[in-house]
């Protein structure tokens, strides 16, 4: 019914207008002919299929979304940190004997500054673009994640317009998962 109401015309409250666009581009044919991807030609045009699609997108965008920040984190830390610093960010990463200095322990952060994570600390060191050093590796021991999610984050549609925006939310979820790696 969703979908019905979206093809009618009168897109529902909070769906995406994206999906009402792609709902109503045109679906190009083998020959050159195209037609509407879901018109009255078709046998699959029926309410169900329409919110089955509609809901299935809706669903995926959802489930992303509701990861934590740490959740995200997390993903970022074993696509991104652990060849080095290790899935349990002991610092024992298969990267480890290949390293000039041997990474840090990232679950004794907080240990090491009094008992409480240096977050903003932890921040620039990841970022590493406000260090005055030479990188990505030079003389900094770890690459310049900043410049490198930037390179990313501009790959991307969003990405595009607020690459900085995709950095400081990549870099903040990195944050909240070793707070959550840190003994209580």
């Amino acid at each position: 019914m969703l979908a019905a109401t979206a093809l009618a015309g009168h897109p529902p409250e909070g769906v995406c207008p994206a999906v009402i666009r792609w709902l109503r581009a045109p679906m190009h044919r083998p020959g050159g002919a195209s037609m509407q991807a879901f018109s009255k030609e078709m046998p699959m045009n029926t309410p169900f299929l329409q919110a089955s699609v509609i809901a299935t997108l809706l669903t995926v965008t959802a489930n992303a979304w509701s990861l934590s920040l740490a959740e995200r984190g997390r993903t970022e830390f074993e696509h991104q940190c652990a060849s080095c610093h290790g899935a349990t960010a002991k610092g024992d990463g298969p990267l480890r004997n290949f390293l000039v200095k041997p990474p840090s322990d990232l679950t004794t952060l907080a240990q090491r500054h009094g008992g409480k994570l240096p977050e903003s600390y932890l921040r620039e060191m990841i970022d590493g673009r406000s260090m005055n050093e030479p990188g990505p590796h030079g003389s900094r021991e770890m690459p310049v994640w900043g410049q490198r999610f930037r390179e990313d984050a501009r790959e991307t549609r969003m990405g595009r317009w607020m690459p900085e925006r995709d950095v400081r939310q990549r870099i903040d979820s990195l944050v909240a998962y070793l707070q959550t790696l840190q003994p209580k």
